[in-house]
C-alpha cells in the first residue's frame, strides 16, 4: 500500500454527501521513471462545491521500490481529479513532467501542472 501512514493523508475526512456522492481516494495511477515509481492520486472531500479548489486533493508519491516505503505526498493545484504523469523523453523532449488530469469543466492538457527539468516531482511541483 502506498498510503500506510496516517500522516500521509487524512482519510478520516472523507464522506458520502450527498447520497450517493462519495469521497476518498480516486483513480490511482502509477509510473515509472528513471529509477522512481510515482503515483499520482485525489483524495476527494465531496463536502466542497466545485470550483472549490479544496474539494481536490491532489498528490504525488514516490518510491524506489514498488513495495514501499512510499514518501510522504507532494501537494500540487489542479482543479480536478484523475490525474495521469507524463515525463518528456522524447528526442525533442525537455525532461519535464506533466500531470494532465480532468479539471473542473473540461478534460485536457489546458490544466495540466508543469515541473521543469531542474526540479523534482519527489521535492516539488
Amino acid at each position: 500500500n502506498v498510503i500506510s501512514r496516517p500522516e500521509q493523508i487524512d482519510l478520516l475526512k472523507c464522506t458520502i454527501s450527498p447520497p450517493g456522492h462519495c469521497g476518498g481516494i480516486w483513480a490511482p495511477t502509477i509510473r515509472f521513471h528513471d529509477g522512481l515509481f510515482y503515483v499520482s492520486v485525489c483524495n476527494v472531500h465531496v463536502q466542497y462545491e466545485c470550483p472549490d479548489q479544496r474539494k481536490y486533493e491532489n498528490v504525488i508519491f514516490t518510491a524506489s521500490d514498488p513495495t514501499g516505503p512510499w514518501s510522504d505526498p507532494v501537494h500540487f493545484t489542479l482543479n480536478g481529479f484523475d490525474t495521469s504523469l507524463f515525463f518528456d523523453t522524447s528526442p525533442n523532449g525537455d525532461g519535464s513532467a506533466y500531470v494532465q488530469g480532468t479539471s473542473y469543466g473540461s478534460i485536457g492538457w489546458d490544466d495540466a501542472v508543469r515541473a521543469p527539468p531542474d526540479q523534482t516531482l519527489s521535492g516539488h511541483c
